[in-house]
């Protein structure tokens, strides 16, 4: 794991140039399973409120990130960080 952010996913939630392989994806209502983008980004995600996500970067891992929805993004973000920072 590299860090943990919180990006602003509406672009890519509307963003219909997206391939699931596998995955459920309906339109403004649930992003959950594989994608890859168009610029090639191979994640996870789990996600039905954009504004509700954190983006978790892998290393070495079969996605480049992992984008999942949570109840507080920034506290999250800042409790994974933090962690990760006593593990280096």
């Amino acid at each position: 794991m590299t860090e943990v952010e919180v990006e602003d996913l509406r672009r890519r939630w509307r963003n219909p140039v997206r391939a699931h392989v596998p995955g459920t994806d309906v339109p403004y209502v649930v992003m959950a399973g594989s994608f890859v983008f168009l610029d090639g980004e191979h994640a996870f995600w789990d996600v039905h409120d954009p504004d509700r996500t954190v983006v978790i970067g892998l290393d070495h891992e079969r996605f480049a990130n992992l984008v999942l929805e949570v109840d507080d993004p920034q506290a999250t973000a800042a409790a994974i960080n933090a962690a990760l920072a006593r593990r280096s």
